[in-house]
């Protein structure tokens, strides 16, 4: 036997000795012997466990949630919760612009639409600088920063043009009525994405949800019982869904072929540029006279208590609207199917109407059957869509 293989000897040591039993171990290896002690020879040898992990006492977070910290304190709000937000956000547009039409004292729709686009891009400014100095030392397969820039002012373009229809769409209609008008976007964009080449075929709860949302149209449109009804405002509104249906679907072709990252900060400064372009014209457009004297007369129906609620009014649009929105509608999708959004989103003209109650506005028997087959064509259009992504 070799000594490697040495079998272990245990010699036992002064046996009449009273005191505890011990014993000496001598353990053979090649070239030494270890000598080691145990408190009993007829206790076993076994080699000491790993020290076992204690319990984490913090409980983990619950899935789908976003972390928010406030006063040092970590809450875990719901994702759904969070996009829920971005709907009512968005309805408090057409409540803004009813709220200047009904001010004694408010500013211009053209100034308030620049003022709220010049915040709006002060907030977005620190982003696509990051963007552009990012993408100077890494560079990508996709197009320059440059063709970013100008397929966001193009995008800016096309979002003037919806702004502009809802500031003279709403002179003349309801925030409710136009928030379910503009919602047709939903339908719109599927069937002009099949007759543009962008989608192989039309999904048959498209289709019905088109036929079912006409004849919602039709009884929202005859619904007269409010006193701001007229066929230009509802006609405007509905401009603003297909406008909106042209800035979906070129966002779409823009953002898989540009970066990413700059067209929204680019699409911001674009629809600045443009609104300083439009109140610009509609200054030169009025009579040297008419000009002198309403630049007089403006200021003197002005109280604080006025010029406040513009300037709050001008913050909440440029802040909470353009830019809280989007954050918050891109924290919320990561962590929600697109399904889910869909659906959250489809409640905007339910939120317009709820907004617009304090106001005075009211459905009639026909206009609620109308906003409810408008909201269930939506949504069923909208799900549609998002499962034929998702498949």
């Amino acid at each position: 036997m070799t000594p490697a293989a040495a079998p272990l000897f245990v010699s036992p040591a002064l046996p009449a000795l009273r005191a505890p039993l011990r014993s000496t171990v001598f353990i053979a290896a090649p070239h030494r012997h270890l000598r080691t002690r145990c408190k009993s020879a007829r206790r076993p040898i076994t080699l000491p466990k790993p020290p076992s992990k204690a319990p984490s006492a913090s409980l983990s977070p619950p899935p789908n949630t976003l972390p928010v910290t406030l006063f040092n304190t970590t809450i875990h709000l719901s994702a759904r919760l969070i996009l829920l937000c971005v709907p009512m956000l968005w309805a408090s547009y057409g409540i803004c612009l009813k709220c200047l039409y009904t001010l004694p004292w408010a500013l211009p729709p053209a100034l308030f639409n620049l003022l709220r686009l010049t915040v709006a891009s002060l907030t977005t400014l620190p982003a696509l600088f990051h963007h552009l100095q990012s993408a100077r030392s890494h560079q990508t397969r996709k197009l320059p920063v440059r063709t970013a820039l100008v397929a966001g002012f193009e995008l800016g373009m096309w979002t003037f043009f919806v702004n502009v229809l809802q500031i003279v769409g709403l002179k003349h209609t309801t925030a409710a009525r136009g928030a379910f008008l503009s919602q047709m976007s939903t339908i719109i964009v599927p069937i002009a994405a099949f007759l543009c080449g962008m989608e192989a075929r039309i999904p048959r709860a498209v289709l019905l949800a088109c036929v079912v949302s006409v004849f919602g149209v039709a009884l929202l449109t005859l619904d007269n019982v409010s006193s701001t009804f007229s066929w230009l405002g509802d006609g405007m509104m509905l401009l603003v869904a297909f406008m909106a249906t042209v800035y979906i679907l070129r966002s779409k072709q823009h953002s898989s072929k540009a970066h990413a990252g700059p067209l929204v900060p680019a699409k911001v400064i674009g629809q600045t540029f443009f609104a300083l372009l439009y109140f610009s014209l509609s200054l030169l457009m009025m009579p040297g006279s008419v000009r002198g004297v309403g630049a007089v007369t403006w200021f003197t129906g002005a109280t604080p208590i006025l010029v406040a609620a513009n300037v709050m009014l001008v913050l909440w649009a440029g802040v909470c609207i353009c830019w809280l929105s989007t954050v918050l509608q891109m924290r919320g999708q990561s962590l929600v199917s697109a399904s889910e959004a869909v659906i959250i989103f489809t409640s905007t003209p339910l939120w317009a109407a709820l907004m617009a109650w304090p106001l005075g506005e009211r459905f009639g028997p026909r206009g609620i059957i109308g906003a409810a087959l408008i909201l269930g064509a939506t949504a069923v259009a909208g799900r549609a869509g998002s499962d034929k992504k998702t498949a």
